[in-house]
């Protein structure tokens, strides 16, 4: 039992290190930030179509009530990755990750506003601690001005996303519901471009090299870890998940020191702000389990 816990847990660690690997591809991937989302929700929602006409059709039904709030999740998640790719385009790596990793503590924040509940203190108090670490960063890599925002844009609609998410996966398939929000989010992607952007473009931008980090991108990155992660959550305590997962931004950081070298290189103040903010979500995640009397590990 406990050698079990330990593969899932080395298993979970290797989940997250591929997502934090997505930034890194999204840096790699020659062509623009829109066309990137349309291609990696277009080939992770075919391959999770598979998936399902495989291994249990019944996964495609979807309940109508369900359809407008998976319209707009799916929308909401599009113009996430849209801004996420767009701020490792005009910044880097390491500026995205540092914004996106106060992601989980906006969570946080913004659920009371959408569910009516009461701000508990002690996350009002990581809050400030977070903005801390937000304004140190705009302080120190002013020259990264407009990625930072845009990084911060963008973990603001992930928030956003998880928040409305949450409510409708507890009593629906997380399959059904990602593979319908991804092709949804891939259909809406690809109309605007069509509609806004010279579409003769498209397909000269993709090069092999490019060809290659896309179908990693859409099949590993998204669709089997995923699907993986879904059924890694199923044996490990949420304590414990939510430290792994906090591990992405670091690896992420790590990943893109070791492949762009001094291009990634910050300033020392740079990592002081990412890791108050890094901080402060770990603290945020550790009292909310222990307000819930959840055992951690």
């Amino acid at each position: 039992m406990q050698n079990n816990r330990g593969k899932n847990i080395l298993q979970l660690h290797f989940i997250v290190f591929i997502f934090g690997f997505t930034s890194v591809l999204g840096a790699l991937i020659s062509i623009s930030a829109l066309p990137i989302t349309i291609y990696r929700m277009g080939i992770a929602s075919f391959f999770l179509a598979l998936f399902i006409f495989f291994y249990d059709k019944n996964k495609f039904k979807l309940r109508k009530v369900l359809i407008i709030k998976i319209l707009i999740c799916g929308l909401i998640i599009a113009l996430h990755w849209i801004t996420f790719f767009y701020a490792i385009k005009i910044s880097n790596v390491s500026i995205t990750v540092s914004m996106m990793s106060s992601a989980a503590f906006l969570t946080s924040l913004i659920e009371p506003l959408f569910f009516k509940k009461k701000f508990l203190l002690y996350e009002l108090i990581l809050g400030i601690l977070s903005l801390f670490g937000v304004s140190i960063i705009f302080n120190a890599e002013i020259k990264y001005i407009d990625g930072l925002i845009v990084a911060l844009i963008s973990s603001v609609l992930v928030s956003i996303f998880t928040i409305l998410n949450s409510k409708i996966v507890i009593k629906n398939s997380s399959i059904t519901i990602s593979f319908y929000e991804l092709f949804i989010g891939f259909l809406f992607s690809l109309f605007y471009y069509c509609l806004f952007i010279d579409t003769s473009l498209f397909i000269e931008k993709i090069n092999y090299q490019d060809l290659i980090f896309l179908l990693i991108l859409g099949v590993i990155c998204t669709s089997y870890a995923f699907t993986k992660s879904v059924d890694l959550i199923k044996y490990l305590k949420p304590f414990t998940i939510m430290m792994i997962i906090n591990m992405e931004p670091v690896y992420a950081i790590l990943i893109s020191l070791l492949i762009f070298g001094e291009s990634e290189y910050l300033s020392i103040n740079f990592y002081i702000g990412f890791i108050i903010i890094l901080i402060s979500v770990i603290l945020n995640g550790f009292f909310k389990y222990k307000k819930n009397k959840i055992s951690y590990f």
